[in-house]
């Protein structure tokens, strides 16, 4: 429901800019948030816009880091059904952190 919200606030003025945000972040941190000072230097998104952006695209970063490291540690420590378990409360509540604040940031500014 969140996301949704944040998605239909960029419908408006389209979703390129986010898109383009978003698979830059994918392949480095750096290079997203790149994108996203090109993008607001030159007017195409507001600097609250381009954090949501970067916050939502963070989330795939965050997948990505919690399959890498974060599955075995958990499996290791607490077996698979617990391990499983407690991997996906812990990677819910990072992204949906993550949309949280995408979310109020667009909301409130």
């Amino acid at each position: 429901m969140i996301l949704a919200e944040v998605l239909r606030s960029w419908v408006h003025g389209g979703l390129g800019p986010v898109v383009a945000i978003i698979l830059a972040n994918v392949g480095h941190y750096t290079v997203g948030y790149a994108t996203a000072a090109e993008l607001v230097h030159r007017g195409v998104l507001s600097d609250s816009e381009a954090v949501a952006a970067l916050l939502i695209a963070g989330c795939a970063n965050v997948l990505m880091i919690f399959l890498k490291a974060s599955l075995a540690t958990y499996i290791s420590i607490f077996g698979s059904k617990l391990g499983l378990r407690a991997w996906a409360a812990n990677l819910g509540s990072s992204i949906g952190a993550r949309l949280l604040m995408a979310y109020a940031i667009l909301r409130w500014s």
